[in-house]
């Protein structure tokens, strides 16, 4: 490859979610016995009862270890990558290296046309990190294909630019409800395990988008929206 752009993936990786609630611990711990000296010191100076320094300060401490959590989390993002990345150049060549070496590599001009699709997050039952994301957002996901090897990117955007881009790129949109079906109920635990895909929907008219979005969930490489949009129009130009 010569001077490829290169695109920082699952940045929100796994260790970075494991480190942050031991971090909002931690600023709990700490921020109750510093919060209660000092509202003790402004109690006593406005003649209150001091004795209500302690519950104030574990109300108080909630929000500021929130603070300190999220402040963790930026200074985290920029400073411990996941060691995955996209490079996609001009010969329109797109590989997906993990620490140092090359996972997947992809020529585009002699693969198929990129398969681009999105879903409603909040249309089926949804556990780890994905439970965090808003129920009315979309997914949105492109899988470029060639020679047994494949990359695929997605991101999660609010419905207003999901839908926009959607018709843009004149994505497939897929039926949640067609895999899980009317009544599936909603997790909030571990990441929960894909039902397998019905032979009516690889069979039917989405059945390579149905894939890619079995590809996706098992292998796909999260980037941020203006990143995706930009991963777009270089795969196909």
């Amino acid at each position: 490859m010569v001077n490829p752009k290169v695109f920082q993936v699952d940045r929100v990786h796994g260790g970075i979610r494991f480190f942050l609630p031991f971090v909002m611990g931690i600023a709990y711990i700490i921020g109750v016995p510093l919060l209660q000296a000092l509202l003790s010191g402004v109690l006593g100076l406005l003649g209150q009862a001091e004795s209500a320094a302690l519950p104030l300060a574990c109300v108080l401490a909630l929000p500021t270890a929130l603070v300190v959590m999220v402040g963790t989390e930026r200074w985290m993002l920029a400073f411990w990558p996941s060691g995955r990345e996209v490079h996609i150049d001009a010969g329109r060549q797109v590989q997906f290296w993990s620490r140092g070496n090359i996972v997947q590599d992809v020529d585009l001009k002699v693969g198929a046309e990129p398969l681009i699709w999105y879903f409603l997050m909040g249309s089926y039952p949804r556990g780890g990190r994905e439970r965090h994301i808003d129920g009315k957002w979309y997914c949105v996901a492109c899988q470029v294909q060639a020679e047994g090897s494949r990359v695929i990117v997605f991101t999660f955007m609010p419905p207003t630019e999901a839908k926009a881009l959607a018709k843009k790129e004149e994505a497939t949109l897929l039926n949640m409800v067609d895999l899980y079906g009317e009544k599936s109920s909603r997790s909030r635990g571990a990441a929960l395990e894909r039902p397998k895909l019905p032979t009516a929907l690889v069979t039917g008219e989405d059945g390579r988008f149905w894939l890619a979005e079995r590809n996706r969930w098992l292998e796909g490489l999260e980037v941020y929206p203006d990143e995706f949009e930009e991963i777009l129009e270089l795969v196909q130009r």
